[in-house]
């Protein structure tokens, strides 16, 4: 998910974000590209609820941390994608673990964002409305 906070991240921080993507995208790339597309969509939805837990949790503690926030067209298109691909039977038993699994070594919002990437790289083409 994504828009950055006012500051930018680190080098480390970045590397981090682009290694947890390709491994994302590895492990994607060896599906059917429709269970591909369900199982990005499902991470994704999967990360951005654990990212938005998180997020009013850091709130109630007055976390002053910056953080990266989604779009309201983010959200959006990932409400529809989740719309779509989760009337398909391969949503409940579409490979999701492995990839999830690579992009949580990340903070809860990085990861979120990254997942969000990869979904929407992963779906390029496909019409969700």
């Amino acid at each position: 998910m994504s828009r950055r906070s006012p500051r930018l991240p680190t080098v480390e921080e970045a590397v981090a974000m682009w290694e947890a993507e390709d491994r994302a995208h590895h492990l994607l790339a060896k599906l059917p590209r429709q269970v591909a597309v369900i199982a990005s969509v499902k991470v994704a939805s999967a990360l951005a609820e654990l990212w938005e837990i998180e997020a009013e949790a850091m709130m109630r503690r007055g976390d002053p941390r910056y953080v990266f926030r989604s779009t309201l067209a983010e959200r959006s298109w990932l409400a529809s994608a989740v719309a779509a691909c989760s009337q398909n039977s391969l949503w409940r038993h579409c490979p999701t673990v492995e990839v999830q699994a690579s992009l949580e070594t990340l903070p809860p919002d990085e990861a979120a964002l990254v997942a969000c990437e990869v979904a929407r790289s992963v779906c390029y083409g496909e019409r969700f409305r």
